[in-house]
């Protein structure tokens, strides 16, 4: 009996063992590359989380625009920075999280001791709730620009003068006659990073040929260009900086970032080469999606040990109930509920990793006949708890059909387990409430509920605190907002779906 008590207590162990290993697989490897990754690269680089909240940063005190905050980490962008600003940095982010693309933009701050700056920010998506923000003060290049103009126009007369200029700026520089397509001049600094003397490109058709060899990729560029040209004639502004892939003399493959002003019939075409800076951005993209597929897996793997635990429990418990004392059955029985947890809280991650991994179609549905099938699909449980269901019509959406259902069904099922017993579904506008008479949600709670592993303290539900979590990620992959509301403890709660 004493070795059947000893297995017992090993095998807990295994599964308090087996679950600190997979909450610290999420976080520990991903934590470790982007803090290498943010020390690697040149430019100020922040990492915030969904909520706007800095997780950490790189860069000097003197170029932030909260040199009064004496640590921004932990605090969150709306607090540390102007409203406008602010609100225009948690559109990004959501778009960022929500898309998984890279989001570009530009912006000016006032920092303090410095003045009006200008930035480029490019924000990428980082693991599930973060995002990586690195940020190139432009205020230099653009005077560059704006001082380059006047100063060609006052010394185009001077020959000396303005290749003096020329060669004293410190990014790539071009200058060519468009009217007769010459290129006149390369700068040093283009020489050196292109490979290129005037001699191997005389002229913008030289240029094109050799820049873009392949002939597809060239016909995109040159169409690209010559729009972006027109607008900026148009426009009587400088052409707008765009990204192209530029082979060098050596054969090197650089992303460049190329615009330009126009002095009369003269182009001064200028470079910031990015290569450095797309290679961080991909090998952050290639981290994130191996890190989703690592999850994947060993979420996957977890399963076959969990099910063989549980399988064991319960035949120890059918075979020898009689031989154990109430100790021992107490025991197994609490083995076999922990690994019945234990492996629905996997199912659950993995229903999370999939939300990431696997995109589906949308599809045109009516939301009320879908909560009526899953009306019928918990006829029982509602009848066992005695309770009442009302709903109202109900819009048509255009959502990925299965997860809106899983969303729904949590939502139902939540509201049947914590005490409700009038439970209403109503529509007005584009916002979706649940409402229900149950047990009601303190409110130092209702910031918590959505978060991985919260749930409520105050029954007796063997939920293991996945499912609102779920909800959320579903609903902000559509891009639609959730929410709890309640007055209080046994005042009921509400939960509300704003759809776009």
């Amino acid at each position: 009996m004493e070795d059947k008590e000893t297995e017992i207590i090993f095998l807990q162990k295994q599964i308090e063992e087996l679950k600190k290993e997979l909450e610290l697989l999420k976080g520990r490897e991903n934590e470790k590359r982007a803090s290498l990754m943010i020390n690697a690269i040149p430019d100020m680089v922040f990492r915030l989380d969904k909520n706007g909240v800095y997780l950490d940063y790189k860069a000097d005190v003197t170029d932030l625009y909260a040199q009064s905050v004496e640590n921004i980490i932990g605090k969150n962008n709306r607090d540390i920075t102007p409203p406008e600003f602010s609100k225009m940095v948690d559109e990004y982010i959501e778009k960022a999280l929500s898309t998984g693309e890279l989001q570009t933009f530009e912006y000016q701050l006032d920092v303090p001791n410095r003045g009006l700056r200008d930035y480029e920010a490019r924000m990428i998506k980082s693991g599930t709730d973060e995002i990586i923000a690195v940020v190139r003060d432009l205020t230099e290049k653009k005077h560059y620009d704006k001082d380059l103009k006047n100063a060609f126009q006052q010394v185009r007369e001077s020959e000396e003068k303005f290749r003096k200029l020329f060669e004293v700026v410190p990014i790539p520089l071009c200058y060519a006659n468009m009217t007769t397509g010459e290129i006149l001049m390369y700068n040093k600094i283009f020489e050196n990073l292109l490979g290129y003397k005037l001699k191997d490109i005389p002229t913008l058709t030289d240029w094109f040929l050799k820049a873009y060899p392949e002939e597809s990729y060239r016909n995109e560029v040159a169409e690209k260009w010559s729009e972006l040209v027109r607008e900026a004639k148009r426009d009587n502004t400088s052409v707008r900086a765009e990204e192209y892939v530029v082979t060098t003399k050596n054969g090197k493959k650089l992303t460049m970032q190329i615009s330009g002003i126009f002095i009369d019939e003269y182009f001064l075409a200028t470079f910031i080469d990015l290569t450095s800076r797309k290679e961080m951005e991909n090998r952050l993209k290639e981290t994130n999606e191996n890190l989703e597929e690592m999850l994947y897996i060993a979420s996957h793997d977890l399963q076959v040990p969990l099910i063989s635990m549980e399988g064991y429990a319960s035949e120890l418990l059918e075979d020898y109930k009689t031989s154990l004392d109430e100790n021992g059955v107490f025991c197994l029985t609490r083995l076999k509920t922990n690994a019945s947890n234990m492996h629905r809280l996997v199912i659950s991650l993995l229903d999370i990793s999939r939300l990431n991994t696997q995109k589906k179609a949308y599809e045109q549905f009516n939301l009320k006949n879908l909560i009526e099938k899953i009306l019928i699909d918990l006829s029982l449980h509602i009848e066992k708890k005695k309770a009442t269901i009302q709903m109202r019509e109900m819009p048509e959406l255009y959502a990925d059909k299965e997860r809106i259902e899983t969303v729904f069904r949590n939502l139902l099922s939540n509201a049947l387990n914590y005490g409700g017993k009038n439970i209403e579904i109503t529509w007005f506008d584009n916002m979706i409430y649940v409402k229900d008479d149950g047990i009601g949600i303190p409110q130092n709670q209702l910031d918590n509920i959505f978060k991985a592993g919260e749930r409520l303290q105050m029954n007796e539900s063997e939920g293991i605190g996945m499912g609102l979590a779920f909800c959320k990620k579903v609903i902000e992959k559509h891009n639609w907002e959730i929410r709890a509301e309640s007055e209080g403890i046994n005042k009921g709660s509400s939960f509300i779906i704003k759809y776009l």
